[in-house]
């Protein structure tokens, strides 16, 4: 599989997409030759689901369908959120500089947030997938609303409620970040 964008080619950012593809491709042959699975009984699709141009930085977010038999794919997603300049990967622990008591704070908004929505409490398993952990909030895009952090199935809820998202706006995240990320995006939207 190839994904062809301008922006990607021919630059440092491009790389992480490229290796992250492989990996996928290769973890997916891997786990159908330990099942047994001849290669053309399993399916994989990866797909660009969306992509956000702003200044020097760039969101793109993937989706991921492995299909091996039975009722339903496996359906994942991978976030990536570059700085042009540098060809640098952002991580959630990069723009929060580590700090696990401003992922505590955001943690409590994504859960009211997710409350609000769905109008009753959510469940101490549903929470334990929001608990203020750097891989919990590892997908995210920066949207004009806000912070934008991506769960995937079942990590909140029933297979059925499917990839959930929750958008924190700007004026109450901004203060988390880098400050030359947190200013930009203040700035910006």
């Amino acid at each position: 599989m190839t994904i062809d964008s301008p922006v990607l080619r021919n630059s440092k950012a491009g790389s992480y997409v490229a290796e992250w593809i492989e990996k996928v491709k290769a973890d997916f042959i891997a786990d159908g030759a330990a099942a047994g699975m001849a290669a053309t009984e399993n399916t994989l699709e990866i797909s660009l689901a969306g992509h956000k141009e702003f200044g020097p930085y760039l969101n793109l977010k993937f989706s991921v369908e492995e299909y091996m038999g039975g009722a339903h794919p496996e359906v994942t997603m991978q976030t990536f959120f570059l700085d042009m300049r540098t060809g640098k990967l952002i991580t959630i622990e990069n723009l929060l500089y580590g700090n696990k008591r401003n992922l505590g704070i955001i943690s409590k908004y994504v859960i009211n947030i997710l409350e609000e929505r769905r109008g009753y409490a959510l469940t101490p398993l549903e929470k334990q997938g929001l608990a203020p952990y750097f891989n919990n909030y590892r997908y995210f895009a920066f949207t004009r609303s806000g912070l934008c952090f991506y769960f995937p199935v079942y990590q909140t809820g029933a297979r059925g409620e499917g990839e959930q998202s929750v958008i924190i706006e700007y004026r109450l995240v901004s203060k988390f970040m880098r400050p030359d990320i947190g200013s930009f995006v203040t700035i910006v939207y």
